[in-house]
């Protein structure tokens, strides 16, 4: 297999663990807003899931792979506990909360979005038709919806 295939197939399941991540996290917001689909996109808008997923999960991601790489002995520890610390950096260094009991909860519900994220990608690994589904499909049809909330 050719290295631009590699990489391809190697984005695909990057964005299909978005994707279903990105479900899951509607999921859980759909709930707690009493099942109404309105507030639902409201809040995922508000939290700029799409830059929490796409740009600074993608990234994580990639950088722990490279970063487990380097020490393949310890592949499945290190990888677990770097995801559970790459979801509450993201809390540390981009959200203002100034009490660390909303830090360790809020935290917490990011690192277990991100194992989510870890998860999805080992969920999703040799099936082609859920990754085009969960990385292109409903992202896009996602977006759509979102964008015709604002309207």
């Amino acid at each position: 297999m050719d290295k631009t295939k590699l990489f391809l197939n190697y984005l695909l399941r990057k964005l299909a663990a978005a994707g279903l991540t990105l479900v899951s996290f509607m999921l859980f917001i759909y709930l707690f807003s009493y099942l109404r689909i309105y507030y639902t996109f409201q809040t995922m808008e508000l939290l700029n899931i799409w830059f929490v997923l796409y740009v600074y999960g993608l990234l994580s991601s990639i950088i722990i792979d490279v970063l487990v790489h380097l020490f393949p002995k310890y592949r499945k520890r290190i990888t677990v506990f770097l995801y559970a610390i790459a979801g509450y950096l993201y809390v540390i260094i981009f959200l203002n909360i100034p009490a660390l009991v909303g830090i360790v909860l809020v935290g917490g519900i990011g690192a277990i979005f991100a194992l989510i994220f870890l998860y999805s990608e080992g969920l999703l690994f040799a099936k082609k038709r859920l990754q085009l589904v969960f990385g292109l499909l409903i992202p896009i049809l996602l977006f759509i919806a979102i964008t015709l909330t604002r309207m």
